[in-house]
């Protein structure tokens, strides 16, 4: 059943979803924390778009809730693969990055606590910590074209450093015990918890995008039904501080992470 507010409570069905990509490692840890928690999922789906099968060895462990693992060795992308993960009945559903650790046991019974005093809830985001102890700007205003070519293109750095330093510190990321719920334009979904009324208005993530941008979309599209995004930063789990789309342009043809995220805000920008 879901709540009249959304709210993920003692009696949420909800579901966790898992896309990896040679991260194997990751996800046997972060499968572990999540059988430790006060407040279980009721299913983790484990999408593994690697080559090579990794999470096969996963499909005899035990967990405390039902694995459902799927192989797409020809990689789907990564909006595509958390669609399918989300297939299936729940009354809220998180996405998660393999290299996400949640280290409190009780993460998500006090996620239920704070998600029921919100209302018109898109999706829900916490604070992420990084191994040198900086935040992970996981809330932002909708990029602006000035923004991301400041933050490509090393000659406009300095024309354009307003309109980046803008859009990478949009809101405070940090940890705060005493920290209200924040409404924001969008939110990384690197750990993502989204209500199924919400899911459904929006029709999840734009399969257009590969990976980036599609949770900026999702943050366009809960605007635009009257849903909120809504950081809690008095909540936090660990990040391993690394940025796949990390890069300017000179990387473009070395890192095929950089090609995808251009080719992604391409069509974002310009609906090609």
């Amino acid at each position: 059943m879901i709540a009249e507010n959304s709210s993920l409570d003692s009696q949420v069905n909800y579901k966790v979803v898992i896309v990896n990509y040679m991260k194997s490692g990751s996800v046997e840890v972060l499968l572990d924390q999540l059988d430790a928690q006060t407040l279980s999922p009721n299913s983790v789906s484990l999408i593994d778009n690697s080559p090579e099968f990794e999470l096969s060895r996963l499909a005899g462990k035990a967990y405390g809730f039902p694995v459902d693992i799927k192989h797409f060795p020809s990689n789907l992308g990564y909006s595509r693969a958390c669609n399918i993960g989300a297939s299936g009945e729940w009354d809220y559903v998180v996405f998660l990055n393999p290299d996400i650790e949640v280290r409190e046991i009780d993460l998500f019974e006090k996620l239920a606590m704070r998600a029921g005093t919100l209302h018109d809830v898109g999706c829900i985001g916490v604070a992420q910590k990084n191994p040198d102890g900086s935040y992970e700007p996981v809330a932002r205003k909708y990029p602006t074209i000035a923004a991301i070519a400041g933050k490509r293109i090393p000659s406009l750095r300095k024309l354009l450093g307003w309109a980046v330093d803008d859009y990478m510190q949009s809101y405070p990321a940090c940890y705060e015990p005493t920290a209200s719920p924040l409404s924001v334009d969008w939110l990384q979904s690197s750990f993502l918890a989204v209500p199924r009324d919400a899911w459904q208005v929006t029709s999840g993530f734009d399969e257009r995008f590969f990976v980036f941008m599609a949770d900026v979309e999702y943050g366009r599209r809960c605007k635009k039904y009257g849903k909120n995004s809504y950081l809690m930063r008095d909540l936090e789990v660990h990040a391993d501080g690394l940025r796949s789309s990390a890069g300017g342009l000179a990387d473009v043809l070395k890192k095929k992470t950089v090609r995808i995220h251009i080719r992604d805000a391409v069509r974002y920008y310009f609906g090609i």
